[in-house]
């Protein structure tokens, strides 16, 4: 497998979840960490990291393959995390990667949203 820069495949959401499922592994505790709440995890890992990163990435990382996923605001709110059904992956036709030759980092769009959100959140509570 070759994973090209920027393609979203070996990004920093997928180091820091596959170090979490290493150690749940090798410490024998998997059972112990309902599936649905490790995305919870890795974000967790993330914001500590100061890593910005979608949920869905997340999610689909877990989970390793096609899933459905709900995120409804009640659902969410009431259990911390949205509704993440394994679908089999043969049901998908077949599917192609497509990547340019000189991508953008996705981390920076969502670092200047954050930063403008967070300017106009003081701005709002201080000013």
């Amino acid at each position: 497998i070759i994973l090209t820069f920027q393609t979203g495949l070996a990004g920093s959401s997928a180091i820091v979840c596959a170090a979490l499922s290493c150690l749940l592994d090798f410490y024998e505790v998997r059972h112990l960490i309902k599936v649905e709440v490790r995305p919870n995890l890795v974000l967790a890992a993330e914001q500590e990291l100061g890593i910005v990163a979608g949920l869905q990435d997340r999610v689909a990382q877990v989970y390793g393959g096609l899933v459905y996923m709900d995120f409804s605001k009640e659902y969410m709110d009431a259990f911390g995390h949205g509704i993440y059904t394994p679908m089999d992956i043969s049901l998908l036709p077949p599917l192609y990667l497509i990547y340019v030759e000189n991508p953008s980092d996705s981390g920076k769009v969502s670092i200047e949203a954050q930063l403008h959100f967070s300017s106009y959140l003081y701005h709002l509570l201080y000013l």
